[in-house]
C-alpha cells in the first residue's frame, strides 16, 4: 500500500469557522461541531486521515444519497472537499435553512462522474429558478473553472 505524503501548510485550504492546528498554525474550518473543534494534525497523521475526517464532517452537513460512492469520489477529487465545506454558507444565504443532499451521478458509457448538490425547497418553480440563478451568479460562477464538470447543483421540490 502506498503511504500518503505528510501535510505541508500549503495542503490546507480551509474556510472560516472551527479551527485545525497544524505546525503551530491554526486553520479555520466552517461549522461548529465539537468533534472537529480542535483537531491537532501532527507528523503521525496522514493527508488521507485528514481528508477522511473532512469527508466525515461533510456528511454531517449534507445528506448523502449514495454514501460509499460519494466518499470514494471525494477521496479521488479531494479538491472538491474545500468547495463543499464552503458551499453550505452560500446555499443558506440564498435559499435559507434548507435540506442539502449530495448525489453522485455516473454514466458508464460516457465514463464520467458528477457530484450534484441537491437543494430541497418548497419554493414555486419560478422562484426556485430565480434563486438557482442567484446562487450561480453569487457563488458557483466563481468556482466553475475549478470544478471542471465534477460538481454541479440544482434545486428540487421537497
Amino acid at each position: 500500500m502506498i503511504q500518503p505524503s505528510k501535510f505541508s501548510s500549503s495542503d490546507l485550504m480551509i474556510s472560516p469557522g472551527v479551527s485545525v492546528t497544524f505546525e503551530n498554525v491554526t486553520y479555520p474550518i466552517p461549522g461548529t461541531p465539537e468533534i472537529y473543534s480542535d483537531i491537532d494534525i501532527n507528523e503521525e497523521n496522514s493527508v488521507y486521515c485528514f481528508r477522511q475526517n473532512m469527508i466525515d464532517y461533510i456528511e454531517n452537513i449534507y445528506i448523502f444519497k449514495n454514501s460509499k460512492e460519494i466518499k470514494m469520489f471525494l477521496i479521488s477529487n479531494d479538491d472538491l472537499i474545500q468547495i463543499l465545506l464552503g458551499a453550505q454558507e452560500h446555499i443558506y444565504k440564498v435559499f435559507g435553512q434548507v435540506p442539502i443532499y449530495l448525489e453522485l451521478y455516473h454514466d458508464p458509457e460516457e465514463e464520467w462522474d458528477e457530484l450534484f448538490i441537491l437543494i430541497k425547497t418548497q419554493h414555486s418553480p419560478e422562484e426556485a429558478v430565480n434563486l438557482e440563478n442567484q446562487l450561480f451568479e453569487e457563488w458557483f460562477a466563481s468556482i466553475l473553472d475549478k470544478v471542471s464538470g465534477r460538481l454541479n447543483f440544482t434545486e428540487e421540490p421537497l
